[in-house]
């Protein structure tokens, strides 16, 4: 008999702990502090460019009102395959990092045919085996092998040949971290944040907003591919790594700073993907 799949219950998600969410946010709340400082001592010798500078930042930061959800023609979603990561894979960082910078590449390509299939293993080796951000954005800049090729076999031939080198930046907003985040997805970057996980994260099915509910866990990267914007506020279209009978196949919504999972908080930016031998 024929057991239908469901998503994961309460508890068996994977996550990293907090310990090391609490390293990410600390790394980036004091890039945070170091660009207000700069912006403060540019202000004091420069008032008035920075006056002007600062008024064309909000004219281009503006909040939008409609909604971002890039599609092809066919209606299907311009991102990388939705993963599902083993129970106990702490690798979620580097699950994210792959989808991003094969959505990366399906959006500016318009399609999702021929998307490379990326290596989460080599992601994570080229961050230090590190479950943060910061190493996995230095290391992406290297190279990332597709998943035939790491490690590396005999038909995959020269790494370079094979290898998607990526530009990965941590986004330090000050003023309005959303209208930058939203800014950023219409330019066709994308997005990777990592959160705090909750009791109910792991089960959560469904089209609606996700509500973090129960204890807190640990922490969870996720790719954001856009957003939905209304008067009522706005959110986050994220795609996780526990596979396509999470949320709504694979996707969810993640209210825009929600006072639990502080979304904007720890955010890095793929904005630039070379192909093998460019």
């Amino acid at each position: 008999m024929a057991i239908r799949r469901t998503a994961r219950q309460a508890g068996q998600g994977t996550h990293i702990p907090l310990s090391v969410y609490e390293e990410e946010v600390r790394l980036a709340d004091l890039a945070r502090s170091r660009a207000h400082v700069l912006r403060r001592t540019t202000a004091a010798t420069d008032a008035t460019r920075t006056r002007a500078r600062r008024s064309a930042t909000r004219a281009a930061a503006t909040r939008p009102t409609s909604g971002f959800d890039p599609r092809d023609r066919a209606g299907s979603r311009l991102a990388g395959a939705v993963r599902e990561q083993p129970t106990h894979d702490r690798m979620c960082v580097a699950h994210a990092t792959a989808v991003a910078i094969e959505s990366f590449i399906s959006r500016k390509t318009a399609s999702v045919a021929g998307l490379p299939s990326l290596s989460v293993s080599h992601i994570f080796d080229l961050s230090g085996d590190q479950e943060l951000l910061s190493p996995t954005a230095r290391g992406v800049s290297e190279g990332v092998l597709e998943s035939a090729c790491f490690p590396l076999t005999p038909a995959c031939g020269e790494p370079a040949q094979h290898a998607w080198r990526t530009a990965m930046t941590r986004l330090d907003a000050i003023d309005d971290p959303v209208a930058e985040m939203c800014a950023s997805l219409r330019n066709g970057d994308l997005l990777v944040i990592s959160v705090p996980v909750f009791e109910n994260f792991a089960g959560f099915t469904g089209t609606g907003v996700y509500a973090p509910n129960g204890t807190e866990l640990g922490a969870h990267a996720l790719c954001i591919l856009g957003y939905d914007a209304s008067a009522a506020g706005g959110s986050w279209i994220v795609q996780n790594s526990y596979g396509s009978a999470w949320g709504d196949a694979g996707c969810a919504r993640v209210a825009w700073q929600d006072a639990d999972l502080q979304p904007e908080r720890v955010t890095y930016r793929v904005q630039g993907v070379l192909a093998p031998g460019a």
